[in-house]
């Protein structure tokens, strides 16, 4: 049945409703060459192929092996119930069916946890019974790959009987093994047939098809025992994707064929060096020699090489390996040494492996010594992981003297990337353990440089190592170091720095180094011991610092400091007589240790004699900062006055007061306690503040309260919140209130449309965004949460947006950004809870009471009156609504008749209904004046790192963030900013930005 699976759930949810919304979830791969190295790009799976090499190169060791496949290994093993719902799919046969879901009780493949719960409870199989079948206990655990056990023993009756334990083991478990296959047929003795392997599961284009068969991706015949390669070739159009497809077709996965596939890898780097698109032909002289390389791929598949390794339980065997580097690369390869009955040693090669070199160009004795990293760290995997049981001795052979000379040497004595990497060697490899081999001997050469796949069939060096290798260690061939090339080897070498001469004619920058006053005297104490050392060898002073030696490297310090910026005083002091200003001013002299100290006035007192006499220190240096950091750190971060007071018992700083106070100001810590913002300039009014247009038409929309009302006059009602909306007209700053039962988003609209049913449809609509009230008191918090919300605000711009309105924000937590109706709700707020106090109104009472307090704001005067009582009566925004104010008594109208025919007082009511020309030029200048945030702060760029002040937090909880991006207005002055922070970017105002000082 063809089963189609459209999904499956990632969630451990219950989906039982055919209408309930599910999450489609893709899990694709892809490979790209992009972003990766070249070695990276060759690699198919490099820790897949690490795993099965592990495995195969264990099934070498045994005489006598077989193998075989658990049948439906993940269908046999269950999911526990309460993770089954992590495996639910959705199915059907066609659009018309109804969906219909399922659960899969077992391991699924494709699940990325699948092999793991596969191969875990074969692990737990055998912790329970391997006690009972131990040979079979070692076998789940160390020779099976997934569903595939490669295994075996040194004779048939071990075996047979290992056979028999695995078998009855896995069936404890409830599996059973199929496609048995070995290199001995005794051994299938009661297999039926059917559980065998069957001919027609291999790989045509194998040799001998009708008895081989593969051993995780590796050609076995068991009749003949002996692995061999299958190559598939490519028929496309030669371009890199071809070329690369090809190469990864060639499945090695212990390096046997290295100097074939190293030929390859250096052809796909050329072709990457030329920066060809993937699909690109390539020109005629390079596709006839990948073309000359490719046809001789298929006589890969006439290579045998035997699988099992003789005398392997014999104790006097070696690894044997070795390294070589050319331009192009550097490889390894390691070959197992075991003797034999008639005295020799029969060598196996074991594995080997290659890397190209990198683009950027490399000396050759560096190449040299990652063919040896690469060679240490080859040897130790076979070693510990491979053929961990076995006791084997390391001789690693490097035909590089340079290389060896860095190997035995100590690393500390080279630079950092000869130092790391002959650490990491002497950790895997004894230094010992290394020899010199001349070239010709050295059959990684031939890794390094690569062969074409006809020239690897017979060439012994590489499958069987140097003829001297199956030889007696006696009687192998010494090879010498050779001596001349002692300057390469010291080119590595770190620079032997002069400490004394150099540190004293640097000392400056010597100083600038530190940032601690502490850290610098240890520092020049210990230099100092050195020296003194280095000078009375039989006396040399050790342990821990004293502090004599403290006091001493102190001295030594301001010494220095004090000779090259006060060398004139120290030329007048050294004189008979002195008329030099600050030697006469301080009374200067010079003390014991060649200091200046200043004289003053205080000789004849019982004070100690440093703090009569401090040591004279200039007001612009780096130990001077030091010194005011160290004794601002040691009062816990007192003031200016206590500091400088600190220092003054032992330091004269001049201008001293003016000193401390700056560098204090340099105090991260100090500073968050208590940050300083940014003040900007009151910015340029907008144009909807300054042009003529009828009341309303641009809004400011703001909340106030919440205020308790109750349903009736009753005792005991049951008292509800309720808000007052506070609608203010930019530029008549004519106030409307709307009362709003429920904090919710349709009450708001309902208010809205209320204000829209009265004044008109507005242009342009102001507001908050809310997050002026998170964390503040509960119910502002609950305010703060609507405001803020993407969906509250997605609802007003679609309500505004129907009938032409444009609803805009300000930007987050700057509530002076609407300081209009902020000013509105304040005024509202004062009324309100004057008149209303702690009583509960009713919805229409509190309603009436808003109503009046609307009129009251609306008859409020724009400017200030003149005291002059000819004058005219103070425009005020009632004006613009009914042309008076709200609590003036009506006029009659005289908008019609003559200005000739109007009497004096009637003349003075026609100048008052002209309130638009009045507005002009009585009200309009008085905006024009800045009565605070007159002087601009310094100018914030990206990348300053800023304090976000939290008005709802402890200034040391503050976040610290990083400008990303600022937004200057038309006036060229920056008011908002983006800040980055470790937990995203947001958007602030600068006057809640407080700026790092600069160390």
């Amino acid at each position: 049945m063809n089963l189609i699976i459209f999904l499956i759930i990632l969630f451990t949810v219950q989906i039982d409703d055919p209408a309930t919304k599910i999450r489609v979830v893709f899990n694709a791969s892809c490979a790209s060459a992009n972003g990766k190295s070249l070695n990276d790009l060759l690699l198919t799976g490099p820790k897949l192929q690490a795993d099965i090499s592990t495995l195969l190169l264990r099934f070498r060791l045994h005489q006598f092996v077989f193998t075989a496949d658990i049948r439906q290994m993940y269908r046999h093993i269950l999911i526990r119930p309460e993770q089954r719902d992590y495996q639910r799919i959705v199915w059907r046969f066609s659009k018309r069916e109804p969906l219909q879901y399922y659960r899969l009780n077992t391991v699924t493949y494709g699940v990325s946890s699948a092999p793991y719960l596969a191969l875990r409870t074969l692990h737990q199989l055998a912790s329970d019974d391997g006690l009972r079948f131990p040979m079979a206990g070692q076998v789940l655990l160390n020779e099976i790959y997934v569903d595939d056990i490669l295994t075996g023993c040194s004779s048939e009756s071990e075996a047979l009987e290992l056979r028999k334990q695995v078998q009855d083991l896995l069936m404890a478990g409830g599996f059973e093994l199929r496609k048995w296959a070995t290199n001995h047929l005794p051994l299938l003795d009661g297999i039926p047939s059917d559980h065998r392997r069957e001919s027609s599961s291999i790989d045509p284009l194998l040799l001998d098809r009708e008895a081989s068969l593969k051993v995780l991706g590796l050609g076995w015949n068991p009749a003949s025992d002996h692995f061999f390669h299958s190559v598939r070739l490519n028929s496309a159009t030669v371009t890199k994707r071809n070329v690369l497809s090809q190469m990864a077709r060639i499945f090695d996965p212990l390096g046997w064929l290295t100097p074939v596939t190293f030929y390859a890898k250096i052809f796909f780097r050329q072709l990457c060096l030329l920066h060809l698109e993937w699909d690109q032909p390539l020109s005629n002289e390079i596709q006839n020699r990948w073309l000359q390389f490719q046809s001789q791929l298929p006589t890969l598949t006439e290579l045998h090489i035997p699988r099992f390794i003789p005398a392997i339980s014999s104790s006097a065997h070696r690894f044997i390996g070795f390294c070589d580097a050319s331009e192009s690369g550097y490889a390894a390869v390691v070959y197992l040494s075991t003797p034999t009955s008639s005295g020799r040693f029969h060598v196996s090669l074991l594995a080997a492996k290659s890397k190209i070199s990198p683009c950027k160009a490399m000396s050759l004795p560096r190449l040299e010594l990652c063919g040896a990293h690469l060679l240490a760290k080859l040897m130790h995997h076979l070693s510990t992981r491979v053929l961990q049981n076995l006791s084997a001795d390391y001789i690693a052979f490097c035909d590089s003297s340079v290389a060896l000379s860095w190997i035995r040497g100590e690393s500390h004595r080279w630079k950092t990337f000869v130092c790391n990497r002959v650490a990491e060697i002497q950790d895997l490899i004894p230094s010992n353990c290394w020899r010199h081999v001349i070239s010709e001997d050295n059959p990684a050469d031939c890794a390094s440089r690569g062969l074409m796949p006809s020239d690897i069939h017979h060439h012994p060096l590489w499958w069987r190592g140097p003829p001297w290798l199956s030889l007696d260690p006696s009687s192998w061939p010494l090879s010498s170091v050779d001596s001349s090339q002692t300057e390469q080897v010291d080119d590595e070498a770190k620079p032997i720095s002069s400490l004394m001469l150099a540190a004293i004619s640097n000392e400056p920058t010597f100083i600038e180094r530190f940032s601690s006053y502490l850290r610098l005297k240890r520092v020049t104490a210990f230099c100092r011991r050195f020296m003194v050392n280095a000078r009375r060898p039989s006396f040399p002073r050790s342990g821990f610092l004293s502090s004599i030696e403290l006091q001493e490297a102190e001295i030594c310090l301001i010494r220095l400091v004090q000779s090259l910026h006060f060398a004139e005083e120290l030329a007048e002091l050294k004189k008979p007589s002195s008329r030099h200003r600050l030697v006469m001013k301080l009374h200067l002299f010079l003390d014991n240790h060649e200091l200046i100290r200043d004289g003053g006035r205080l000789s004849a007192s019982l004070l100690p004699y440093k703090h009569k006499h401090p040591v004279l220190l200039p007001k612009n240096h780096h130990l001077t900062h030091l010194i005011i950091d160290d004794a601002h750190y040691r009062l816990l971060h007192a003031g200016a006055l206590a500091t400088h007071s600190f220092i003054r018992r032992r330091f004269w700083i001049l201008d001293g007061r003016n000193v401390v106070r700056n560098r204090l100001r340099k105090c991260n810590r100090c500073f968050s306690c208590k940050p300083r913002p940014l003040i900007q300039p009151m910015g340029n009014l907008p144009p909807e503040r300054l042009s003529s247009a009828m009341a309303f038409l641009t809004t400011g929309v703001d909340y106030a309260g919440p205020f308790y009302v109750t349903s009736a006059r009753l005792r005991g009602a049951v008292s509800t919140k309720a808000y007052l909306v506070v609608f203010i007209c930019f530029t008549t700053k004519a106030v409307h209130l709307e009362l709003a039962s429920e904090l919710s988003t349709s009450a708001f609209i309902a208010a809205y449309r209320r204000f829209v049913a009265r004044r008109g449809h507005p242009s342009v609509i102001f507001s908050d965004n809310g997050t002026n009230f998170v964390g503040a008191h509960n119910y502002l918090r609950d305010l703060g949460r609507l405001l803020a919300a993407p969906q509250h605000q997605q609802s007003l711009c679609d309500a505004a947006s129907s009938s032409g309105t444009d609803w805009r924000f300000i930007p987050p937590s700057s509530p002076h950004f609407g300081g209009l109706w902020e000013a509105a709700v304040k005024s509202a707020k004062h009324h309100l809870t004057r008149v209303i106090g702690e009583q509960k109104l009713t919805y229409e009472e509190f309603l009436t009471v808003c109503t009046q307090v609307e009129a009251i704001l609306n008859s409020r005067p724009l400017y200030l009156p003149s005291s002059d009582p000819s004058d005219f009566e103070a425009l005020t925004p009632g004006h613009f609504l009914v042309f008076r104010s709200l609590t003036a008594p009506p006029d009659n109208d005289v908008s019609s008749v003559s200005v000739n025919r109007l009497s004096r007082w009637q003349l003075v009511q026609r100048f008052q209904q002209d309130f638009w020309k009045r507005w002009r030029t009585e009200y309009l200048h008085t905006l024009q004046q800045r009565h605070k945030w007159l002087h601009p702060s310094t100018s914030i760029l990206p990348g300053t790192v800023v304090v976000i002040r939290d008005d709802n937090l402890p200034p040391l909880k503050w976040s610290i963030g990083r400008i990303s991006s600022v937004f200057p207005g038309t006036d060229s002055t920056t008011r908002v900013a983006d800040v980055a922070t470790a937990s995203g970017t947001i958007r602030r105002p600068v006057v809640k930005l407080c700026p790092l000082p600069t160390q």
